[in-house]
């Protein structure tokens, strides 16, 4: 029975920990730079107004300072025309973190600069070796504790590139020949209104993470930024989706979004909900009717305990596991039974994603859910005033069908005449505080995510209906189940 238990409060606590994403230590997975607002010079560089940004895989940016990272200059790889016109390769190193694709060395990112002193091209630099190069601006959103750094280097999975503020992220100069002299220009105005004019098409959505090369043109002239892709939910896609989203969440997105009537959110949760939990209805009658079994077995297991009480030779624990078996095939009970709750986990786990998912720019269905608000509460949000309406609804919900589920039939009151033994108490006890602790993290998440929320009081208003109907289908059954038993004895005598 210990065992039990622990196994039961483990498997709670891995589903909290998949459900909340664990903690663990950020990893270093790009380094970026930006130019100095000198690009080209006669050899005097000023790389303290350089800008070096460490991005770990949680989305963090980090600013380094000087002594954070080493700088070098070389040659770059190419035509000759582009050491001939002075061009040089800046290489900065991270002094602290290994690149994560080469653990012997330390993450590296270069740009490019022009030494005048060094050119041997007396007509500065050849057209087709202009380029683009960029400094990072950061911008705020938001206020307060809700207060976000953004940046043109990175974005969240489902997204592309934002080309359309541009003039507000970077600053862009191009490096090119006027006169047969190499100069720098800042083009950012020029560029930003070029951009805005393109094609969506021309910046991919990035459905995993990683780093990207994003091209960024002015004419013919050309610039790349190391962008990275991290944070936030997958898109529901097939080009983000694993093996679950294939089996379970794209097929439920499917449901929610085809029930999503005029685009509203809280129909398609309604009623995928509705239709999800009917489907796995077959796996909760037959918890139930285990359930129901377990508690009609529950004086002879008594009584067995009662029995063996106090006898802890090997002999007799074996004798008593046989006697428990025997009692379980009294009434039924097959062991494959007990797991039959651990098979709508998937399920839910599903339902979960697809909820927190389904919004996500980039997936299937994200432009076609157009109205988020239910009863005036906007549904794509989360850790608003509204929240703690939701967050309090679930809790009172799952109270309620905690409370309904555990509460013992009227019909099953008097079957058990025997004192608990003390085992059976703190197992209970323990039972108790579990659902405690789920129901407070319930309304943690509920609190953090109101299409969440929405979708957890739905399904307890569901699951109370199923439990209510369930136990009148029990009831029937074992006041025909006595009715039988009764039959039998008279007709003997």
């Amino acid at each position: 029975m210990k065992k039990r238990f622990l196994m039961i409060i483990a498997l709670a606590t891995l589903l909290i920990l998949g459900l909340s994403g664990c903690g663990r230590k950020p990893k270093v997975i790009a380094l970026v730079a930006g130019a100095p607002d000198e690009v080209v010079t006669d050899g005097t560089f000023n790389f303290k107004t350089m800008k070096v940004y460490r991005i770990f895989d949680t989305g963090q940016v980090q600013v380094l300072t000087e002594g954070d990272y080493a700088i070098e200059l070389k040659n770059p790889e190419g035509a000759a025309s582009i050491i001939g016109a002075g061009i040089r390769e800046v290489v900065i190193t991270d002094m602290n973190y290994k690149d994560p694709k080469d653990k012997k060395k330390n993450i590296q990112t270069s740009i490019k600069v022009v030494d005048k002193s060094l050119a041997t091209d007396p007509n500065g630099i050849h057209e087709g070796d202009s380029f683009l190069t960029f400094q990072f601006k950061e911008v705020v959103v938001g206020e307060g504790k809700q207060a976000v750094k953004r940046y043109a280097f990175t974005h969240q999975l489902g997204y592309s590139f934002n080309k359309d503020e541009v003039s507000d992220y970077l600053r862009i100069f191009k490096i090119t020949n006027v006169g047969n002299e190499t100069v720098q220009l800042d083009v950012t105005e020029e560029v930003a209104a070029e951009l805005k004019n393109a094609p969506a098409e021309d910046f991919e959505i990035r459905y995993k993470t990683g780093v990207y090369d994003e091209v960024i043109t002015s004419g013919a002239t050309k610039g790349t930024i190391n962008v990275v892709v991290v944070g936030g939910e997958k898109p529901i896609h097939s080009k983000s989706a694993n093996w679950f989203d294939y089996i379970l969440v794209i097929p439920v997105g499917f449901i929610m979004q085809l029930f999503s009537f005029g685009g509203i959110y809280a129909l398609g949760i309604l009623f995928a909900t509705i239709i999800i939990r009917t489907l796995a209805w077959p796996i909760y009658a037959k918890t139930n009717q285990m359930s129901a079994k377990m508690a009609e077995a529950q004086p002879d297991l008594q009584r067995l305990q009662a029995k063996y009480r106090g006898r802890t030779d090997k002999a007799s624990q074996q004798q008593m596991q046989i006697e428990t078996m025997q009692i379980y095939k009294k009434h039924k009970i097959g062991m494959g039974t007990m797991f039959l709750p651990f098979l709508q986990m998937p399920i839910f786990i599903a339902m979960y994603q697809t909820v927190t998912r389904i919004l996500v720019p980039g997936g299937y269905w994200a432009a076609k859910i157009t109205n988020t608000k239910f009863l005036g509460i906007e549904l794509s949000i989360g850790s608003h005033w509204t929240s703690y309406i939701l967050a309090g609804l679930v809790g009172i919900t799952m109270i309620l069908l905690q409370w309904i589920t555990t509460r013992k039939p009227k019909h099953l009151k008097n079957t058990s005449q025997h004192k608990k033994d003390e085992q059976a108490a703190q197992t209970e006890r323990t039972m108790k505080i579990v659902s405690y602790i789920m129901v407070v993290m319930m309304v943690i998440f509920a609190f953090r995510s109101n299409a969440l929320a929405l979708y957890w009081i739905v399904g307890n208003l569901f699951s109370l209906g199923q439990s209510l109907l369930q136990k009148q289908i029990n009831k029937k059954q074992f006041e025909k189940k006595q009715d039988e038993t009764l039959g039998g004895i008279l007709w003997n005598v």
